[in-house]
């Protein structure tokens, strides 16, 4: 007997006080029944294919239950059935980042949760390029304080964490959300080609083999150019990663000038950065942790001429074990530069080697303090660039939300941009309506609570971060949407910032507001308009609380035919700044105005309930 919908399996949440429709395949013309518990709740006859459709009745939260489907002799039983709020999490990596990336500042928490009635669906990454899908790929039920959720979402565990402290209701978090993936790949084609967002050359990629036969001429490639590399590696042939290298005629400079500015490690290949450090005697021999921060593009760490531990990509923090920790230790590190951009360490990022201990981490060296030795070994073209296939419009719409058809849901959290900010941060708002639209669609409610994560701040490459934010905020104007402001949380020098868990504290307070489950502000102040006054600008004000208050010196920014130019600004009332005009500034209706315009805003503006106003472009009225 085959049964939909997929993802019902043992451990699920099902939407409380929402009818979930059940079919399936069995026998033809075959009596089915549906219980729950020792309850008939619904029977009916399959038809002459064997087809047949069963309705489980809305239920009140609670469990757990027992979900049997009976087919002759045949049952399907699925256990430890709950109904609960079922959230979807959308998005891209800052969404998915996982819980074992964020352990150096939650892991305590994460030990300690016990709450098996939050779970998590994790949903395979997958897409599709040739149409909606009426199939998941893999699902599995994770549950906390029972199951290893280290891969699940850092933002979900909070969130969930949030809205169980204010409700005694399940809670299931649907995992969505793929690195990387830019907002055209979560809307339905139909939607995208209407408004001209369906480029031509995505057709291509719903002909049967071209994206398979694509992927494998640069997998190809890339062996190729890996190939290349390690073959001219003069570092590899004469043993740079030992102990006993001969390094005393290398470049020398702290880890921090070894960065993207730097113009060795601009062309692609390979550099070789050495060092040697003593240990204490109380720590010789036990265990260590060695890192390194961020890294471009891909290293391998030796110590004393043993790897331990290399990473394939960009952004993960090295964070790598040491066994045993030895008197003296030579940290060699292969640095591999792709070529697309600069390599290099993030700048400002701590660097250590660590003694662990029971209460964390002991730091013994920081590295930062260090003199390194480095050496480019090999130098080569650029490597092939690959073309992932969520890049496709519609893909992952397609494979991973079409399917969800059926499903019943609570609401919606969604944290993405970064990709379309550096891309085409123009024109975002308009996509992101029709991405509200589509997902609205496909789970039957046209009201369904929807929560952006608005980007945080942020100090390197991140042109086009200040206009996206400006672009979410522009979403608001749909109803039944609130937005998260994270521009305190976030990293100048991290694109993946760690303080997950406040983003997940302003998701729930949003979701409880919007759900009438709290009186409390679902966001902070959101300008409104801005109007000419006597002598000055009035800018206008929502989502107050009790009234606005000031973190630091208020100004603006006007547009001006010479540039930009800057002028101070006042709280004038609870809801409204006030920006007094020099007496030759003239100001017409339509001028363009600015607030907290910046890839890292200042966090000036908050309303009283400690919420940051939203960055802002608008016109003068």
């Amino acid at each position: 007997m085959y049964i939909q919908p997929q993802w019902l399996a043992n451990n699920a949440i099902i939407q409380r006080d929402k009818a979930l429709i059940i079919s399936g395949k069995a026998q033809a013309e075959q009596e089915i029944g549906l219980w729950l518990d020792d309850a008939l709740v619904d029977d009916v006859m399959s038809d002459e294919e064997g087809r047949f459709s069963l309705t489980l009745p809305a239920h009140a939260a609670g469990g757990p239950h027992i979900l049997r489907v009976d087919s002759g002799e045949e049952s399907s039983v699925y256990r430890n059935i709950m109904f609960g709020d079922v959230w979807l999490l959308g998005g891209q990596s800052n969404m998915q980042l996982w819980t074992r990336r964020l352990e150096s500042r939650f892991g305590k928490e994460f030990e300690q949760a016990s709450d098996s009635q939050i779970r998590y669906l994790r949903i395979e990454e997958a897409q599709a390029c040739d149409g909606p899908k009426s199939c998941l790929p893999r699902c599995q039920w994770v549950s906390v304080g029972k199951d290893d959720i280290s891969h699940e979402s850092g933002v979900g565990f909070f969130f969930a964490q949030y809205m169980r402290k204010a409700s005694d209701v399940p809670l299931a978090l649907i995992e969505t959300a793929i690195g990387g993936t830019p907002v055209e790949t979560w809307i339905d084609r139909g939607r995208l080609e209407r408004l001209g967002y369906f480029p031509q050359w995505a057709e291509q990629y719903a002909q049967p083999g071209y994206a398979k036969a694509s992927h494998e001429v640069y997998e190809k490639a890339s062996r190729a150019w890996l190939a290349l590399v390690d073959q001219y590696d003069a570092g590899l042939k004469e043993g740079w990663s030992s102990v006993d290298c001969d390094d005393s005629t290398w470049n020398s400079s702290g880890l921090e000038a070894l960065n993207w500015h730097n113009p060795l490690l601009c062309d692609a290949g390979v550099v070789w950065i050495r060092t040697q450090v003593s240990i204490p005697k109380h720590a010789v021999g036990q265990r260590g942790m060695l890192h390194l921060g961020t890294v471009v593009d891909q290293d391998v760490v030796f110590v004393n001429g043993l790897t331990v531990g290399e990473t394939g990509y960009r952004y993960p923090p090295r964070d790598y074990e040491i066994d045993k920790l030895a008197a003296t230790m030579t940290i060699a590190i292969r640095l591999r530069i792709d070529g697309e951009r600069c390599g290099g360490f993030a700048e400002g990022k701590e660097r250590t080697l660590s003694l662990v201990i029971d209460s964390g981490e002991e730091v013994l060296v920081d590295l930062n303090t260090v003199q390194w030795k480095y050496k480019r070994s090999v130098s080569v073209e650029p490597a092939p660039q690959q073309f992932f296939l969520y890049n496709v419009p519609s893909s992952c719409y397609n494979a991973m939300i079409a399917p969800l058809q059926g499903m019943s849901i609570a609401g919606i959290v969604y944290y993405q941009g970064e990709t379309n900010a550096t891309r085409t941060p123009e024109g975002y708002a308009a996509k992101m309506m029709l991405l509200v639209q589509s997902w609205r669609e496909v789970f039957a409610d046209p009201s369904c609570p929807f929560i952006e994560v608005q980007l945080p701040n942020i100090a390197f490459e991140a042109d086009g971060w200040a206009r996206l934010r400006d672009e979410q905020r522009r979403l608001l104007s749909m109803d039944h949407t609130a937005m998260v402001t994270c521009y305190d949380v976030g990293e100048n020098n991290d694109l993946h910032p760690v303080d997950k868990k406040t983003i997940g504290y302003r998701a729930a307070r949003a979701a409880l507001a919007m759900k009438g489950m709290s009186d409390a502000e679902a966001m902070g102040p959101l300008v409104s308009h801005a109007e000419l006054a006597d002598e000055g600008i009035q800018i206008f004000f929502t989502h107050v609380g009790q009234g606005l208050v000031a973190k630091a010196a208020l100004s603006v920014q006007l547009l001006r035919p010479e540039g930009w130019k800057r002028l101070s600004a006042t709280i004038s009332s609870n809801r409204s700044l006030f920006v007094a005009l020099p007496a030759d500034f003239h100001v017409e209706h339509g001028d363009v105005l600015r607030f907290l315009w910046s890839e890292a805003p200042e966090i000036a503006l908050v309303n009283s309930e400690g919420l940051l106003a939203s960055p802002c472009e608008i016109r003068v009225d």
